[in-house]
Formats: C-alpha cells, sequence, structure tokens
C-alpha cells in the first residue's frame, strides 16, 4: 500500500446520542475449493471467494483487510490450531503474546 501512496487509514465520528453504537451487522458469504489427499490427510485451498456487505467504509482498503484477516484466522482455527476455552466458556486463546498461531 505504501509503495503504491495508498491512504491505510480512515477516521469517523459517532455520537451515542445520534445513534445505536453498537447495534450493526454485517452479512456475508464465503467459499472454498479445498483438495485433500484422502490417503494422507494433506490439503490445498486451491480457490477461496469471499462476499461481504460493508455498506459505504470510509476506506474499502481497511475493510478489505479486516475480512482477509478474519478469513486467515478462520483457516488456522479450522485446519491447525488448538482454541482454548475456560469452564466459564470465554476464550483463552485470543492473543498472541504466549499463543503462537500456525
Amino acid at each position: 500500500a505504501a509503495a503504491a501512496g495508498v491512504e491505510m487509514s480512515g477516521t469517523g465520528y459517532a455520537s451515542s446520542e445520534e445513534s445505536r453504537l453498537f447495534d450493526y451487522a454485517t452479512q456475508g458469504v464465503g467459499c472454498v475449493e479445498v483438495e485433500i489427499d484422502v490417503l494422507t490427510g494433506e490439503h490445498v485451498i486451491r480457490r477461496a471467494d469471499l462476499l461481504m456487505d460493508q455498506g459505504r467504509p470510509l476506506n474499502p482498503l481497511i475493510d478489505l483487510g479486516q475480512v482477509e484477516g478474519g478469513f486467515v484466522i478462520a483457516l488456522g482455527y479450522f485446519f491447525s490450531e488448538e482454541v482454548l476455552w475456560s469452564p466459564d466458556g470465554s476464550q483463552l486463546s485470543i492473543g498472541t503474546w504466549r499463543y503462537k498461531p500456525p
């Protein structure tokens, strides 16, 4: 982004008097084509398509990065990560300080 001169930040303001700040929804769909060796379990992602309704973003590149990052985290959870949970149901493996994703 820096080499292309693309701005990677956005700003905005919302007032709780104007709207319900945390009342929002995002709709999306994803489809992944995966090739699996049934003898070894080895897998290769051949194609991934993601479609998200983001409304009118302040900066589309920021939203794109968020969607791509979420997709990669989901792949890690699905294929190889051990997601750790506490007895009360909260996620323990939430940061990368002590926990290293694949």
